[in-house]
C-alpha cells in the first residue's frame, strides 16, 4: 500500500487489484460482501493506542475511574500528529494508555466516552495496572511487535483489536488482576435444564429446535398464563453453544403501540445540535451476528401482535425468510448502507391468543414464522407429577376446579381454547404453590379475567368466581 500510494503507474494499479482478487479467493472472500462488512464495521468498538508525555499529563498517575481530556492540538494550537485518530475515536472505544518516559511502558487501561467539546476528546481511566508492560516486552511480542515497532511519534493511534487482546493477556502474564473478556465461566444450559424448568416433553422440545432450524422464524402463541416468554427464553439457551455468553447472544424486546422501526433497526433522534441517527437493538444484533458467523444469536420479541408490525419491520419482512438470509439479498437502508440478516439469527416471537382484536395477525408475517401453540399444561404427565408432591388438598381441589372451568372455556361460542386460564397461576418455583399464593391469584388474577370474558353475562362470571373462591378454601373471607 505504501509503494502504492507513491505510485503513479496505472500498471501498479492493476496489478495491485489482481493482487486483491487472488487474496480473496484465497480466501473464500466474496469482495461485495467484504466491502460491505467493512462499511458495517465502522459502528464497532475500534482499538486505539494513546502515547502519552508525563511532563503533559502522567496517564500512570491518574485515579481509576477518573475523566481526563485530550486535546486535539498542541500547545503551539497546531493539529497533533494521527490527527485522523482523534477525529474517529468515538464513545466506548478501548484504549490502551502508554507513557513515554522516562521508560515507555503501558500503564493504563481507558475508555473513550462522549465528549461535548469538539476540540478534545475524553477518556475514563479504567485500570492502572500494578505491573507495566515494558517495552522490550512489547517489542518482542509476535503478535503486537509489528504494531509496536512501526508506530513513530504521535499521541494517538488506532490499533487491530487483536493487539488489543494480546495486551490485556500480557498484562495478565505479568501479574496484573484483568479480565478480559469474562473471568465467570459460563454455566452450560443442557436439555435437561430445559426439562426440569419447562413443562413440555422432551418430543416437544425437538418440535420445537426443528421448526426453528427450518424457518429461522417461530411464534408461540396460546392463551394467558401459560408460560410462553418463559418458554421461549429457555429454548434460546437451549440451542446456544454452551461456550456461549446467553447476556450477549440473546436479546429480548417487547411489540408496543408506540413501538416502531426506529426502535428495532435505525431512526433519527434528538440531540443537544439537532438529530442523529440512532440504531436500534435489532441492528446491532444483526452486526455482531455478521462478525461472528459460527454463533448463534436469538432475537425475542414478546407479545409480538401488539404493535404495528408492518410499520415496525419495514424491509424486515422480507430480510428474515429463511431462503433471503444473505448479502445477496442486501438493501439500502436510510443511512445509505446495505444491510442484510445472517443465517445465524433466529426470531422467536411470543403471542397472546386471549387479547381481542389483536389475534388476527399480517399475512405477510404469518408466512415467514412458524407458529406453535402452547396449551395450558394441567393435564400433562409432568404437571400431574409435581402436583402429586403436594400434599394440600385445597390447591388439588383449585386445580380440579381450574380444570374443569377451562372445558367450559373451550365449549363457549364466543371464547375457545385461545382463552383458557394457564398453569403459571398456580405455579411458583417449578412448584404448585403455597395456599396464601393461590388464594391471591383467584383474587387478583384469575376472577378479573373472567369478569373480562364474561363482561356481557356477569352473573356467569361471578358463578364462576364464587366457585373458584369456595375451591380455594376463600368462603370465609
Amino acid at each position: 500500500m505504501k509503494h502504492l500510494k507513491k505510485s503513479t503507474s496505472g500498471t501498479d494499479y492493476l496489478n495491485f487489484c489482481n493482487d486483491m482478487k487472488a487474496l480473496l479467493n484465497k480466501f473464500q472472500l466474496n469482495f461485495v460482501e467484504y466491502s460491505d462488512q467493512a462499511y458495517l464495521n465502522k459502528d464497532l468498538p475500534h482499538y486505539y493506542w494513546m502515547n502519552c508525555d508525563p511532563a503533559i499529563w502522567d496517564v500512570s498517575s491518574e485515579n481509576e475511574k477518573s475523566i481526563q481530556s485530550y486535546t486535539k492540538k498542541n500547545e503551539s494550537g497546531n493539529s497533533r500528529r494521527m490527527v485522523s485518530a482523534f477525529n474517529e475515536i468515538k464513545e466506548g472505544d478501548p484504549v490502551i494508555g502508554y507513557v513515554s518516559s522516562p521508560r515507555k511502558n503501558v500503564t493504563t487501561l481507558l475508555t473513550a466516552i462522549h465528549s461535548s467539546n469538539q476540540s478534545e476528546i475524553m477518556v475514563q481511566v479504567d485500570k492502572q495496572l500494578t505491573q507495566p508492560i515494558v517495552s522490550e516486552q512489547l517489542a518482542q511480542d509476535p503478535i503486537v511487535g509489528t504494531f509496536y515497532n512501526g508506530t513513530k511519534q504521535g499521541s494517538l493511534f488506532r490499533m487491530r483489536k487483536v493487539e488489543y487482546d494480546q495486551i490485556l493477556k500480557l498484562s495478565q502474564l505479568s501479574g496484573n488482576d484483568i479480565v478480559i473478556e469474562s473471568a465467570n465461566k459460563i454455566t452450560p444450559y443442557t436439555e435437561e435444564n430445559f426439562l426440569n424448568e419447562v413443562l413440555l416433553s422432551k418430543d416437544q422440545l425437538q418440535q420445537l429446535e426443528r421448526l426453528l432450524i427450518r424457518k429461522q422464524n417461530l411464534i408461540l402463541q396460546g392463551p394467558p398464563g401459560v408460560g410462553k416468554s418463559f418458554i421461549a427464553k429457555r429454548l434460546a439457551k437451549v440451542m446456544l453453544d454452551d461456550q456461549l455468553d446467553p447476556a450477549e447472544h440473546i436479546k429480548m424486546v417487547q411489540f408496543h403501540q408506540s413501538y416502531g422501526y426506529s426502535n428495532l433497526m435505525m431512526g433519527y433522534v434528538p440531540s443537544g445540535d439537532g438529530f442523529k441517527l440512532q440504531h436500534g437493538v435489532f441492528y446491532r444484533l444483526v452486526q455482531e451476528a455478521i462478525q461472528h458467523p459460527n454463533e448463534k444469536y436469538f432475537f425475542l420479541i414478546d407479545e409480538i401482535n401488539r404493535g404495528n408490525v408492518s410499520k415496525i419491520f419495514g424491509e424486515l419482512l422480507m430480510l428474515i425468510e429463511a431462503d433471503k438470509r444473505s448479502s445477496s439479498n442486501s438493501v439500502t437502508l436510510l443511512d445509505g448502507s446495505t444491510f442484510y440478516i445472517p443465517n445465524n439469527i433466529y426470531l422467536i416471537g411470543t403471542m397472546n391468543t386471549a387479547d381481542r382484536g389483536l389475534t388476527r395477525m399480517d399475512y405477510a408475517l404469518r408466512r415467514r414464522f412458524s407458529f406453535y401453540t402452547i396449551h395450558p399444561a394441567f393435564n400433562s404427565l409432568k404437571f400431574q407429577q409435581i402436583l402429586a408432591q403436594d400434599d394440600d388438598p385445597t390447591a388439588h381441589e383449585l386445580i380440579a376446579g381450574l380444570q374443569a372451568l377451562n372445558s367450559d372455556i373451550d365449549k363457549d361460542e364466543t371464547l375457545g381454547k385461545d382463552f383458557e386460564i394457564g398453569h403459571s397461576y398456580v405455579m411458583n418455583d417449578n412448584k404448585i404453590a403455597s395456599l396464601p399464593y393461590l388464594q391471591d391469584s383467584v383474587l387478583y388474577d384469575i376472577i378479573p379475567q373472567l369478569q373480562e370474558y364474561w363482561q356481557d353475562e356477569p352473573d356467569k362470571a361471578n358463578s364462576y368466581a364464587e366457585s373458584l373462591k369456595e375451591e380455594a378454601g376463600l368462603n370465609e373471607r
